[in-house]
């Protein structure tokens, strides 16, 4: 079983219906048995876990779940700390092993050894 994490940010209008859009954005994925595996956000300058703490911190901003239950980013925070505290480094094993040497850097570790990629996952 795993759950991914969002939070919204931003309003543009939608020039073909004039709507209103606010721009969802992906935080990461926490599957059973996994680290948390975080998706990084270039135009945001989110690139590691201190980015999105940084982030969060400074900013009210709502984050949700795939259900749509609101997460409060203590305690969305303490799920990711608690699974890397736990030694299920599977995530960083898988990265490291695979991607360490990867021209594109699709996949990384940031300063903390939390896996990210740019691009979109579920």
């Amino acid at each position: 079983m795993s759950t991914n994490y969002y939070f919204k940010k931003g309003k543009t209008k939608c020039e073909g219906c004039n709507s209103t859009i606010t721009k969802e954005y992906h935080i990461g994925k926490k599957s059973s048995g996994w680290e948390f595996n975080f998706q990084g956000h270039i135009e945001l300058n989110i690139h590691s876990f201190s980015d999105y703490n940084l982030f969060f911190t400074e900013n009210n901003i709502e984050i949700y779940n795939e259900y749509k239950e609101s997460v409060l980013w203590k305690d969305l925070k303490s799920i990711i700390l608690q699974y890397k505290l736990l030694n299920n480094k599977n995530q960083t094993i898988e990265v490291r092993k695979n991607y360490s040497n990867s021209i594109s850097k699709e996949y990384f570790l940031d300063e903390l050894d939390y896996s990210f990629t740019y691009s979109d996952f579920c």
